[in-house]
């Protein structure tokens, strides 16, 4: 499984200054609550260790995830890389690269 991280992409400022993740302080367009996706899993959605991370890539036409080094996904279909913990990348690829797992929702109680 893909350990390395893709190549970074530079994003210009739409306005003013671009809106910075509060984990590793890099501007990103794909920010969920002021944090990179990138940090979280994309599977179970818990705070992933940048040292064990596995990047998957997402075939736009199928909706299956691959493993890059494994099965590369064409440049035409290829929606990009997701981060998941090692656990969960290993799910994904051992159920044919379907994702269905669903995330974990952070409930509120009380008023």
């Amino acid at each position: 499984m893909s350990k390395t991280t893709p190549d970074t992409e530079q994003f210009a400022p739409i306005s003013g200054e671009p809106d910075r993740c509060e984990n590793c302080h890099q501007p990103s367009m794909d920010h969920v609550n002021g944090r990179c996706r990138k940090h979280f899993c994309e599977r179970c959605g818990e705070r992933l260790n940048p040292q064990t991370m596995v990047w998957l890539e997402l075939n736009l036409r199928t909706g299956l995830y691959a493993d890059p080094e494994q099965t590369p996904v064409p440049e035409s279909e290829s929606q990009g890389a997701f981060t998941f913990g090692q656990a969960c990348a290993k799910a994904v690829l051992a159920n044919g690269g379907e994702n269905k797992h669903i995330m974990k929702a952070k409930t509120r109680r009380g008023p």
